[in-house]
């Protein structure tokens, strides 16, 4: 008798498809106005008021780009804003026990949503609520198209 076991193909993710679960609950992300009373802006940082993003499919797209000043949580955080809503969010964790409530601080839950880490080496993760800015997805920020 032969035992039949099923195969399973590796899944290639798409981070520009994912989307919230709908069962879970809904995330309220802060606006621009909420974040910068909350965390100010780093000192020594440009703030970039609807500046160009460049995107490797070739379009491009202005929006709101700060860097943070770091908190209890994140050491470094950089957040886009499009039409005065947070439309991504990178935070370089502290540790990554700290994910959920860093994510949290800017109204997104890390257990409803799926943030990116960006390599296994460092604590660094990533949400867009706009899936257009997904760091993969962006070919130049606005510091780099201003120069």
């Amino acid at each position: 008798m032969k035992k039949m076991v099923p195969t399973v193909q590796p899944v290639e993710v798409n981070y520009h498809d994912i989307k919230p679960d709908p069962e879970v609950s809904e995330i309220t992300p802060l606006s621009k106005e909420e974040v910068l009373a909350k965390f100010p802006i780093a000192t020594g940082e440009q703030a970039y008021e609807n500046g160009r993003f460049l995107f490797i499919e070739g379009q491009s797209d202005y929006a709101d780009y700060y860097w943070l000043q770091p908190s209890e949580s994140f050491e470094d955080a950089r957040v886009i804003f499009k039409d005065g809503e947070l439309a991504a969010v990178k935070l370089w964790l502290k540790e990554e026990s700290d994910l959920d409530k860093a994510f949290e601080a800017f109204g997104i839950a890390h257990g409803f949503v799926k943030a990116r880490r960006m390599n296994e080496f460092t604590y660094v993760y990533e949400y867009a609520i706009e899936p257009m800015y997904w760091s993969h997805n962006i070919k130049s920020y606005p510091y780099e198209t201003e120069k």
